[in-house]
């Protein structure tokens, strides 16, 4: 392991209390050999791995779960620095790279999904073996492999998927996203400290104050009634239900209502059940009812979306311990939250996040990070000129589109100064998303002054003139990765298409992997050695017949033993199936638990750990 020049490390863990049982890896050295590693953490002490791995980079899938398992049972007991531990490459990371800006895409892909995606393989154990680990019985033979399996898997897709990150010429981002990891990593195992007794007290009150809003109801819109378990009343109508809520406001609230269309549409009128009830819209309505009905809303979202769902996560140290979803959680590649969304804690929720004694909490934040972006990609002189004065950059944008001096208008006339500033943010950090017309009025629109799309265009028109070089810079850069990623299209020649299924046959022919297989997943040495003649005989050259190799453990019989990865052999059977590629040696390798004719029975190859994982 010591002298492998690729690694890939895997992970299994008792279900119930998280620790580790099983640590697996995958080798290649610098000939070709690939080997697999099966240690059981039951029978070896896990620290003894600290020195063979500290410094290494090794491939994972989802390398935060791995790396927590493998600090908290290898590198922490043994005392290893931070800076000399195992340093990861998360294919899972660098695959949702590659499929960035796609709509409707699964982000979040599994080592399964991937084996089948890049590799034309399907697993086994997902779900069944890899939940039966526990931490005293003896590993099963289906156990070793199953750990075995996923570390070969593991290394195999990281080749495939580093290789496709390179063609897209990504690198420079993936490392980026690798070095980024180990913080967002530390970042949720630490979390950060919730003052849980002083949000219950919070809540406590924020329910007494929605009583209060439901009695003002009943009060404001002819009486409620009471219940056994409050002296507060209750509405006879349920404030929650839009519905019941807007026939309230045109019998209680009807001049309120009538004044606010006159306003918005010229004529008094009620409100109909089309009619959006937004926080807005009441707001613009005003008067007594609405006001109250404001009011209640906060309360209950307060209560019902941030209430006890927070509490619940908070742990016996009273830490708040989320997930962040680096590069898997949006199309864009932004960061996501969850469990709970820390991103997106509502206001009055953060004066809880408080710090221990003799601690403060450091806010900081990245300065209109979207627009500096587009200003370095496009080279429009104009905007960066407009970034690099320091000043308002909203400002300076609503300046070149209106030809005003917005900053004068600051003093002079501030509801104009908030308008025209208002607009030109909305179009600096709505443009580089695809901000259309029809969604840039919407945006602006507000009751009693909508903008029509024909309006929201000439705004977008503006822009594009107060910036002319940033469009054609942009498109230059969106042309140049136009070629990423590549179409499939039918093959016509002999490689095989491991991501879509299928293997070539005759040029012009296509034949699915599974229905050549039968009911067996993999192909005997006679199937092969079939497929082979009939090839040959179609007029293929026999040396570019190649099937997918299995997801299993392999021994090796110490010769040099070439992966799908470099173009060796890759059906990793028997000295016939070897005989599809001269280059390749002739008993490369033999599947683990499978005996290849009767030529190559497994007892042959030595070494191998027993059900005790040695």
């Amino acid at each position: 392991m010591a002298e492998c020049v690729a690694l890939a490390v895997d992970t299994e863990t008792h279900i119930g209390t998280g620790r580790l049982r099983v640590v697996s890896a995958a080798t290649r050295d610098a000939a070709g050999i690939e080997r697999a590693w099966v240690i059981d953490a039951r029978d070896t002490d896990p620290a003894a791995l600290a020195p063979i791995l500290a410094g290494r980079i090794a491939a994972g899938w989802n390398a935060n779960f791995d790396a927590a398992v493998l600090d908290a049972a290898v590198f922490d007991p043994a005392g290893t620095p931070a800076s000399r531990r195992l340093r990861w490459f998360d294919a899972m990371f660098a695959d949702a790279l590659l499929h960035q800006g796609r709509s409707g895409f699964a982000f979040y892909h599994g080592l399964a999904w991937a084996a089948r995606h890049y590799l034309g393989v399907e697993t086994e154990g997902k779900g069944t073996v890899q939940l039966s680990y526990d931490l005293d019985s003896d590993l099963s033979a289906a156990q070793i492999a199953y750990a075995g399996a996923d570390a070969v898997t593991t290394l195999w897709v990281a080749d495939r998927i580093g290789a496709a990150v390179r063609a897209a010429g990504l690198s420079e981002v993936a490392g980026l996203e690798m070095a980024a990891r180990p913080f967002l990593d530390q970042l949720s195992r630490r979390g950060f400290p919730f003052d849980a007794d002083g949000y219950r007290a919070f809540l406590a009150d924020q329910q007494t104050a929605l009583h209060r809003c439901e009695s003002e109801l009943a009060e404001l819109t002819g009486g409620g009634q009471g219940n056994l378990f409050s002296t507060e009343v209750e509405p006879t109508w349920n404030p929650a239900s839009e519905a019941q809520a807007k026939v309230a406001l045109n019998r209680h609230a009807a001049a309120d209502v009538h004044a606010y269309f006159a306003r918005a549409e010229g004529r008094a009128r009620g409100l109909e059940p089309h009619d959006p009830l937004t926080a807005a819209v009441l707001a613009e309505i005003g008067g007594p009812v609405a006001g109250a009905l404001l009011r209640y809303r906060h309360h209950a979202k307060l209560v019902s979306t941030y209430g006890d769902s927070l509490l619940a996560h908070v742990g016996a140290d009273g830490r708040i311990r989320p997930q962040y979803l680096q590069v898997v959680g949006t199309s864009t590649g932004r960061l996501a939250s969850r469990y709970p969304n820390a991103q997106n804690l509502a206001p009055e929720t953060k004066p809880f996040v408080r710090p221990a004694d003799g601690r403060v909490l450091v806010h900081a934040d990245l300065s209109q990070a979207e627009l500096r972006w587009m200003a370095q990609v496009s080279g429009d002189r104009a905007l960066q000129a407009a970034l690099a004065d320091g000043g308002d950059v909203h400002v300076a944008t609503a300046a070149r589109m209106f030809g005003e001096d917005v900053a004068a208008l600051r003093e002079r006339d501030p509801a104009r100064y908030g308008e025209l500033r208002a607009r030109a943010k909305a179009i600096n950090f709505g443009i580089l998303y695809g901000l259309g017309a029809r969604a840039l009025a919407r945006s602006l629109s507000r009751p009693g002054a909508e903008v029509t799309v024909e309006a929201a265009q000439q705004l977008l028109d503006a822009y594009l003139a107060a910036y002319p070089g940033w469009p054609p810079g942009c498109a230059a850069t969106i042309a140049s990765s136009t070629s990423w990623p590549p179409t499939r299209r039918r093959s016509t020649g002999a490689a095989s298409n491991c991501s879509t299924g299928s293997t070539g046959s005759a040029p012009g022919r296509r034949r699915s992997r599974r229905s050549t297989t039968g009911r067996r997943r993999w192909p005997s040495c006679s199937r092969t050695r079939r497929s082979v003649r009939r090839s040959a005989s179609a007029g293929w050259p026999a040396s570019t017949v190649r099937w997918c190799s299995p997801p299993t453990v392999h021994r090796w019989a110490g010769r040099r033993a070439r992966s799908p990865v470099d173009g060796g052999c890759s059906t990793w059977a028997c000295g016939a199936c070897c005989a599809a590629r001269p280059s390749a040696p002739r008993n490369a390798a033999i599947p683990v638990g499978r005996r290849c004719a009767t030529r190559w029975p497994t007892s042959t190859v030595s070494g191998w750990p027993t059900a005790r994982g040695r």
